[in-house]
């Protein structure tokens, strides 16, 4: 079975569930040629994250990405973040955001956009998966 892909795929909802640390992304690819595909991408061990969202965003790629560029694309938001404990009480240095991500045996995916879908989540785990609707 080959690789799923989410590129071009629409966002048509997602959901966090905070208690179980768990993020739930739908998407769906729907050409005119190909029959229509719909997608689950789901993150447990979920320590933070960040969207920047639109209604009917489409993404151009998920993939596992380095803290330091997540941390130096998002620089503003980290910053701004430190005060308030976003995306967790963690977030003190891009050092500290390194050690924790390295210690806590987590990864950092770049969501990345070709409209209106884009950020990041840290988390232990990511599965995309074929949803049969």
């Amino acid at each position: 079975m080959g690789e799923i892909s989410v590129h071009d795929n629409v966002v048509t909802g997602y959901s966090v569930d905070s208690s179980n640390k768990e993020i739930l992304i739908r998407t769906v690819y729907d050409s005119s040629n190909l029959p229509v595909e719909n997608r689950c991408i789901t993150f447990s061990g979920v320590e933070g994250y960040l969207f920047l969202d639109n209604l009917q965003g489409i993404i151009f790629d998920i993939k596992e990405a380095n803290p330091e560029d997540v941390y130096e694309n998002y620089r503003g938001y980290f910053e701004k973040g430190q005060r308030y404990g976003w995306p967790g009480t963690w977030n003190k240095s891009l050092r500290r955001v390194i050690d924790f991500v390295s210690s806590n045996n987590l990864k950092v995916w770049a969501v990345d956009s070709s409209f209106g879908f884009d950020g990041f989540v840290v988390a232990k785990k990511m599965v995309m998966e074929k949803n049969e609707k």
